[in-house]
């Protein structure tokens, strides 16, 4: 999972094995998590209102916004059993899924606008 740690900070991403080895740019953090599930589930967290809150009151204003690794590394995280972790996972990933159809859904619909009205 990577983490943009300058910019527009706090925005997440879960990165394929494929890409082990990449390097990363200095406005990213890579949180390395073996484990799919526990991956998928600091990912959420981290993009939950809390995990945003956390990342917002840790920041470092005094020049360009940045979050320090440190405060990564400090950031609580509650963690659940197994089974309520995968039932919450599997969930938020159904819901990402939709989002993603309704997006392009959305997308076709403003290409099909704009060749009927061009």
């Amino acid at each position: 999972m990577i983490v943009s740690v300058v910019g527009t900070i706090g925005k997440t991403a879960i990165v394929p094995k494929s890409f082990a080895g990449c390097n990363l740019v200095r406005a990213t953090a890579l949180i390395d998590i073996e484990d799919e599930l526990m991956s998928k589930w600091v990912k959420y967290y981290f993009d939950s209102p809390c995990g945003q809150s956390y990342i917002e009151q840790n920041l470092n204003t005094t020049v360009q916004p940045t979050l320090n690794i440190k405060s990564l590394v400090e950031m609580p995280i509650p963690i659940r059993d197994t089974t309520e972790m995968e039932k919450n996972v599997l969930l938020l990933s159904a819901l990402d899924e939709k989002i993603e159809v309704n997006r392009q859904i959305n997308d076709n619909l403003q290409q099909q606008a704009m060749s009927l009205y061009a």
